[in-house]
């Protein structure tokens, strides 16, 4: 009989035990607290555990954004880190009705709604695709994956005029590009000079400018 559990946001002094966590059973290997620090530290967190002991044994993080939508920026929130301890796997099937990770993502939803989010995304993972095939409250649809292998076979070409260079700073032209690319899709995802530099800070990214 699969353990039965209780879900709640995260609290005060939990980041620690949700550390490692993530270490033990995200599937990542171990990371680093910067990283943990910089994705998880002031996103809220769905945690699940033990009702008897308190043990953490679960948690799905909600971390904060923006989307543009036809030219309108909301609040938006990625759903991400998806973690349940390998206890609390056994003896459970991948039914959204009832998958302790589906409740951590319905019980998310319901608090933080509240709090004026619009939109929330997660990236695909395969290993869901079985749970969605077997609900069918959920449409599913494919889509080719596009992917440019480096180094090219070919030179790139570009228009007569343009050149490429090392970008030199994260500065307020990250932010025309983001707002003049905003303006040709009907919704992406809000990139700001603020973000890239924190992002280059901790992954040590290294970027090209047109």
């Amino acid at each position: 009989m699969a353990q039965e559990l209780a879900y709640r946001m995260k609290r005060e002094g939990e980041d620690e035990a949700l550390f490692k966590l993530w270490s033990l059973h995200g599937g990542w290997g171990p990371t680093n607290p910067e990283l943990w620090n910089y994705l998880m530290l002031r996103a809220p967190i769905v945690v699940a555990e033990n009702p008897e002991s308190g043990e953490l044994l679960g948690q799905l993080a909600f971390l904060p954004a923006l989307v543009s939508i036809r030219g309108r920026r909301v609040r938006a929130l990625r759903a991400f880190a998806a973690i349940l301890a390998t206890k609390a796997r056994q003896n459970r099937t991948l039914n959204l009705s009832s998958h302790p990770i589906a409740d951590m993502y319905r019980f998310g939803l319901e608090n933080l709604r509240p709090q004026g989010y619009r939109l929330v995304y997660f990236l695909p993972n395969p290993s869901w695709i079985a749970a969605f095939r077997t609900s069918p409250a959920y449409l599913r649809h494919s889509f080719p994956l596009w992917k440019l292998a480096l180094p090219s076979p070919r030179t790139l070409r570009m228009p007569a005029g343009y050149g490429a260079m090392p970008l030199q700073k994260w500065d307020e032209r990250v932010d025309e590009l983001q707002s003049a690319t905003s303006r040709r899709h009907r919704c992406v995802i809000c990139r700001t000079a603020t973000g890239w530099r924190h992002r280059a800070e901790i992954f040590g990214m290294q970027a090209t400018a047109v």
